[in-house]
């Protein structure tokens, strides 16, 4: 038995309690333990803030990795991608070698990288040109052809495409014409021919012995200050080939005038267009065998001979280049010759003439799109202007000296406007009614004021204060006035101020038609106030005081005619419609469209469908809304500027 049972055994028997350990061992422990737990707690959180660090450690070096790693990981990517671009064609798949050309790229998977490229490898010469395309969808891109020297000869090359250059990764090897699943390229075709004379850059045939292309223009004359637009079309010299205009930055026209003093030629007076900078006018490409070029002003107006003299002559050559330097031999010697040398039969070009007289054209009549048929005026339009005038005659020039003038004269003091002329053809123009500010309400029984006529005179110079202007005639006015009607006027009134209509349906039938949008028309006047409104061809009615009621004053309908009603005066108008009928059949309502025109010419006019009513809000409506068919309006607008009210009308079911 140990002593410690002993001893406890014999304090037992004396009554005592068993020894327990002595408190400072106690303390010791529980101090040990207590500093076990912070040290675990303390290397947790070590170990927690190492971690941490770790961790920001990744993320601050996923940040800021270098530019060039990543570089190179876009490119890798790149590559990867750059494989699959497919091309499937290009156009146009011809042009000059002085480059220039935009061409439009199909294919798939271009997808919009920045250093999206074309590469032009050529099929003789292996020359390699790499160039910056323009995205434009996955499936289309652009690219201007560099230049291979104006001094190269006809080259096919290899076009391929490639999302990173840098990569070396593009659609087709490069100068390979063979084309597989994994490799695709187009074709395009360089050609240093001068326009009107293919393959004949090389010199191999004699000059005067070329065959080449003969041209045909639309316009052979026009005037000093320039702005005709000539049409040139070609007919190849050899059955089912192209033409020799191409596509490019370079396509130039020069307006050549031969200049002869005393017999001798000193060359020509060459024209700039459109940029006096340019070395020759530019020219719109519209197809291989045709352009369109537009004259400048005049060349010999500032180029003078050696005696000081302006001896160019108004009879001038339209010559075409295809590098902006390079124009076909006009002389079997080469070259252009001296001005006085004859052209040989064969030589590529046009002849165009400059009016240098400035003849006055010859207008014989002016007519609107309807008139009143009781009315003997062969052209009338509203005082707020915008009427497309048509005019008719001889000896009318393209360009932007064309110009028709309104002179008013019947109130003893006259009052002139210019505005520009539509070119329509040679013997055919059209003209925009300047706006004229009357009293519409000043009525006069005896003279039909505010009623009068202009007289309409036309110059192609542009010039106010020369003697190109058309003679005056009878066919040559222009009647302002609006549609007025009255409740008891004739039966067979005009819509004059001396005959008004009886009923309002009368003067819409009346009223102008073809209304148009005034997008692009471009106007002449000095004023602002002269100007026409957006609409063209949009017509007026004034009502004089009364009830108007019965047939031809309700169910009012226009299929072809805008027209805003207006009573007179703001005196008190009335419609009745009697408890059996509504203002306006079902078909008429005001839902107006406005498109926009690309012509290149100097007016864009586009239509406007169905016809139009529009009330004035001063206007009152009686006894329009209580029958069973009465109709259902929607949309109604007042203007505030106007007070016009501008509702669609639908006939409701009985």
């Amino acid at each position: 038995m140990s002593r410690r049972r002993v001893a406890s055994e014999h304090g037992a028997r004396r009554g005592l309690a068993t020894p327990m350990p002595s408190p400072p061992r106690r303390a010791r422990r529980a101090r040990w333990r207590a500093n076990a737990s912070l040290i675990a707690f303390v290397a947790l959180l070590a170990l927690i803030a190492v971690v941490e660090r770790v961790e920001a450690s990744k993320a601050t070096r996923a940040r800021f990795t270098s530019a060039s790693v990543q570089r190179q990981q876009r490119r890798a990517n790149d590559g990867a991608n750059a494989a699959r671009i497919a091309i499937s064609g290009i156009a146009p798949r011809r042009g000059h070698v002085s480059g220039g050309t935009n061409v439009t790229v199909l294919g798939v998977g271009f997808g919009n990288a920045r250093e999206l490229s074309c590469r032009f490898v050529g099929a003789r010469s292996g020359t390699t040109t790499v160039v910056r395309a323009t995205f434009a969808s996955a499936s289309t891109a652009y690219c201007v052809t560099p230049g291979i020297g104006r001094g190269a000869m006809s080259e096919v090359v290899q076009v391929t495409m490639s999302k990173d250059p840098s990569s070396g990764v593009w659609s087709a090897e490069a100068g390979s014409f063979v084309s597989s699943a994994t490799s695709t390229f187009a074709a395009f075709e360089y050609d240093a021919s001068a326009p009107g004379c293919s393959g004949c850059a090389d010199g191999a045939v004699a000059i005067a012995s070329r065959a080449r292309e003969t041209w045909v223009a639309n316009a052979t004359m026009g005037v000093i200050s320039g702005g005709t637009y000539v049409r040139i079309k070609s007919t190849p010299a050899v059955a089912g080939t192209l033409g020799t205009f191409y596509p490019g930055a370079h396509l130039r026209c020069a307006f050549s005038c031969p200049k002869v003093v005393a017999g001798a030629g000193e060359g020509y007076a060459r024209g700039l267009f459109p940029d006096p900078d340019a070395e020759y006018g530019k020219a719109l490409w519209v197809a291989y065998n045709e352009i369109i070029c537009v004259s400048p002003y005049w060349p010999g107006s500032q180029d003078t001979c050696s005696d000081g003299s302006l001896c160019a002559s108004g009879t001038c050559l339209i010559q075409v280049s295809n590098d902006g330097a390079t124009f076909d031999d006009l002389v079997s010697a080469g070259g252009d010759g001296d001005g006085v040398d004859v052209p040989m039969a064969n030589a590529a070009y046009v002849t165009f003439t400059y009016d240098l007289a400035k003849t006055a054209p010859v207008v014989t009549s002016v007519t609107s799109s309807r008139v009143p048929e009781a009315s003997s005026r062969m052209a009338r339009g509203p005082f707020r202007g915008g009427t497309v005038a048509r005019v008719t005659g001889s000896g009318f020039y393209q360009g932007t000296g064309l110009l028709c003038a309104f002179e008013d004269t019947a109130t003893g003091s006259t009052r002139t406007t210019y505005v520009p002329g539509k070119y329509i053809s040679a013997t055919e123009i059209e003209c925009v009614t300047p706006k004229r500010d009357v009293n519409s309400a000043a009525i006069d029984d005896i003279t039909g004021v505010p009623c009068f006529t202009s007289d309409v005179r036309v110059s192609n110079t542009g010039s106010a204060n020369d003697a190109s202007w058309s003679a005056l005639s009878s066919s040559t006015v222009f009647y302002y006035c609006d549609l007025y009607v009255r409740s008891d006027g004739p039966q067979n009134g005009d819509g004059s101020v001396l005959r008004p209509f009886r009923t309002i349906q009368a003067a819409v039938n009346s009223a102008l038609t073809t209304p148009r949008h005034v997008s692009d028309y471009v106007y002449a006047s000095s004023s602002t106030d002269d100007r026409p409104e957006e609409w063209l061809n949009s017509d007026v009615i004034r009502l004089f005081p009364g009830v108007y009621t019965g047939r031809g004053n309700t169910m009012l309908s226009s299929t072809q005619a805008d027209v805003a009603v207006y009573p007179l005066n703001d005196a008190q108008t009335v419609i009745d419609c009697e408890h059996n009928a509504w203002v306006f059949d079902s078909q008429t309502h005001s839902t107006r469209k406005r498109l926009r025109s690309s012509s290149m010419d100097f007016g864009g006019y586009v239509n406007i469908e169905g016809g139009h009513i529009h009330l004035s809000e001063s206007i009152v409506l009686v006894s329009c809304r209580e029958s069973r068919a009465a109709p259902v309006v929607e949309e109604c607008s007042v203007d505030a500027d106007s007070g016009e009210r501008q509702c669609r009308f639908l006939r409701a079911n009985p």
